[in-house]
This record gives structure tokens, sequence and C-alpha cells, in this order.
């Protein structure tokens, strides 16, 4: 009978023991966070208990409190999202929390990251640290990975199959091979040392970003779906993206582009195309009036770009080189045929009348308002009055011996 007894209190006083067993958590701030969440203290005492922490199932959002140590975190083992972003974490030991799904560490000084246990991880952020290395191979669920802004000079992601989305811009990687994710929608990378990147097997992608990374050539003949791309600051020369009919912006400025053919790109919106050696720019593609914002200055050998609406594009697209022209046809003209460096317009803005001084080739000249009505027209002398006109800003169109047409904005004071 006292053995029994003995027995029972022993067991009763090891649970009680167990229950009572608080976690170490050293950094207060931590501490301070953990202990004011009532779905984690649930006995609202002084103390974690290693009861407490394992019975938690939730998410820790712990950002920008000025944590410096995160020891502690392995009693919570079925944590599932960590949020610990802006803080003062150099490491962290996250290999008992296996059933975590989401990590958001960025703007830490972390050197070092191991998420090997966290087989279940879906996404990780980890940006702005000071990473030079990232193992994410046993993270074959991972989805999106976000890690731009650090050391990093390698990464493998031929396992991550179920990657949608990846970020690396800013690192030091000199290879990277998305062939086996095609699963991929988002590819950011740029500022690295790349000088190729093959996207041909991510039939997915959606967005890439690749600039500043010294591409000298880029192929997206496959990515069909390819709504955003920005390759500026690289060395290409040619540009191929008639099979890219849902391209919605393009950045490819800071380039050696010689020609580019947007006209199968009616969906087009944003073109920043300046800084490149364009002498043939077509953006004829029937959707003109779509395009909220379009730029092509620092390409002063091209004198003439396609568009629907010469009229319209004049009146709205305003960042071009002075040498630059709009046409509804660019195809027999060139610099021999219209040199627009010949032609002058004076004193503009103007009172009473404005002087067009060119080589002889102009022959007839309208003048639209902005929104396109004809206000006048006539053959072209030096002179053009524009006393009756009120006050704004007109489009001048000068009509060439060959058909050619040029469009100047005009300001009448």
């Amino acid at each position: 009978m006292k053995k029994t007894v003995l027995i029972l209190t022993l067991i009763i006083f090891s649970l009680y023991e167990l229950h009572s067993q608080v976690v170490n958590i050293p950094d207060v701030n931590f501490k301070s966070y953990l202990l004011g969440e009532p779905s984690i203290n649930t006995n609202a005492d002084a103390e974690i208990q290693v009861t407490e922490a394992e019975a938690f199932t939730g998410y820790l959002a712990c950002n920008n409190l000025g944590i410096a140590d995160l020891t502690g975190i392995e009693a919570f083992i079925n944590l599932t999202e960590l949020y610990i972003n802006d803080n003062n974490l150099s490491s962290i030991d996250l290999s008992g929390n296996t059933n975590l799904h989401t990590l958001f560490c960025s703007r830490n000084t972390l050197t070092q990251l191991d998420v090997s246990n966290n087989t279940a991880l879906i996404s990780l952020q980890c940006d702005d640290n000071q990473l030079t290395a990232l193992d994410v191979s046993n993270n074959t669920s991972l989805m999106a990975l976000i890690c731009y802004l650090n050391n990093i000079s390698t990464l493998d992601v031929s396992n991550n199959v179920a990657l949608q989305n990846l970020s690396v811009r800013e690192n030091q990687l000199t290879t990277l091979d998305v062939s086996n994710n095609t699963s991929l929608v988002s590819l950011v990378c740029s500022v690295n040392n790349l000088t190729t990147i093959d996207v041909s097997n991510n039939t997915a992608l959606v967005l890439l970003e690749c600039g500043e990374t010294g591409l000298s050539t880029l192929d997206v003949s496959n990515n069909t779906n390819l709504s955003h791309l920005d390759c500026r600051g690289n060395n290409l020369t040619t540009l191929d993206l008639s099979n890219n009919i849902a391209l919605d912006r393009l950045d490819c400025y800071f380039n050696g582009l010689t020609e580019l053919d947007l006209s199968a790109n009616s969906n087009l919106t944003i073109l920043w195309c300046s800084n490149n050696d364009l002498t043939s720019l077509n953006v004829a593609n029937g959707n003109n009036t779509s395009v909220t914002y379009f730029n092509t200055t620092l390409n002063p050998s091209l004198t003439c770009i396609q568009v629907d609406d010469a009229t319209y594009s004049s009146a709205n697209w305003t960042n071009i080189d002075a040498t630059t022209s709009f046409n509804e046809d660019c195809s027999s003209m060139s610099v021999s045929d219209f040199d627009l460096n010949t032609i002058s317009i004076y004193p503009n803005p103007a009172n009473n009348s404005i002087y067009v001084k060119h080589n002889g080739e102009i022959i007839n000249y309208s003048i639209n308002t902005i929104t396109g009505q004809l206000i006048k027209k006539g053959t072209l002398d030096a002179t053009i009055h524009l006393k009756q006109l009120p006050n704004g800003v007109y489009l001048l169109s000068l009509y060439t011996t060959n058909g050619h047409k040029i469009i100047k904005k005009i300001i009448k004071d």
C-alpha cells in the first residue's frame, strides 16, 4: 500500500514539474512579446510554460521589437508562421520548428540561415540580411522565395519545383538555373553578375525583372504569358517580343538596341526604351490609346516612330527627342529623305506668327487642337499666321513632297 502511494505521489509530482517547467527566454523583448499574448500566456503569469508553448498552433508576429536573441522559439514545436522582420538577429535556430510553413525574417543581420529541417516551408522571405549562401534543397514545398539584398553567390532551386515567386535581386549570383521551376510565375533577379539566363521552360512566367545583370542576349519567345519585362541596363542589341502578346509593361532602357518591333503587343501600356541606339521603332499595334507612359529619349538616330495615329501620339507622348517624329508609315522614310535637323520653328511660344525654316521639302501644313480638331491648313510659305487663334497648345503638321508628315507642338500666347 505504501509502495502504491509512493508511486502515485511521484507521478503527480512529475506531472506537476512538467506542467510548471518554464521556457528559457533570455531576450527581454522577445519574452515581453510572448507574455503579452493571451493566446500563448494562457495562465497570465510571468513565465511561458513548456506546455503553453507546445500547445500553441498559431503565428508569432514580433516585427521591429529590438529582438536580438530568439532562444525559446524551439519550444514552440507547433508554430506555423513566424514574422520576425526588422530586428537585431544575427542567427536563428528553427531546426525544432518542423511545422513552420511561413518565415519572414527580413532586415536583420543574419549571416546564415539553416532551413534544412523546415520541410513544410511554403514561403520564405529573408531579404536585406548578410547571407552569403542559402540552401533550400530540402524545401521542396517552397512556393515563394524572396532573398534579395544579400551577398548570396550560389543558389540552387532545382529541387523547388513548386516555386512560383523568386526574388534574388542585388546579390552576387553568377549562375541561376530555373529550368526545373516550371511553376514559376514571378522571377526577379536584377543587379547580379549573370551573363545569361534561360527561361525557356518557364512558360507560366508573368513577371521577369533581370535588369543590370550583364545580359547580352535574352530569349523570351516561350514566355507567352509574360506581362511585365524589365531588362534595363544590360548589353542587349536585339529583343524579339513578337510572341509576347500579353506584354503590358516594357522597361528596356540603357541597352544597345537598334530595332524594336512592338506591333504585336496590343496590350502594351508602359514603354520605356530611352538610352539605346534605336534607328527603328514600331508601336503601331492598334491600341496606342491604352499607353499611359512612353519614353524614347536619348536615341539620337531614331527619326521616325511608327504609330497608329501620329496626331494622337504627338499630343500625348512627349518624352521623345527633338529629332524624332511620329508617322503612320516609317517604312520608306530615312534621314536622307527627310532630315529633321534642317527644320526650325520659331518663335515658340509665339504671339501672332511663327516661321518655318526648312530645306524646301515641305509644301503644306495643318494646325489641329490638342484633341485633333482641324483649325486651319494651307500651302506653306515662310510664315504661318496665328493671330486669329485663341491662346493655347496646338499641333502643327508639316507635309513633305514625298508624302511624309512631321508633327510639332506649338504654343500660342
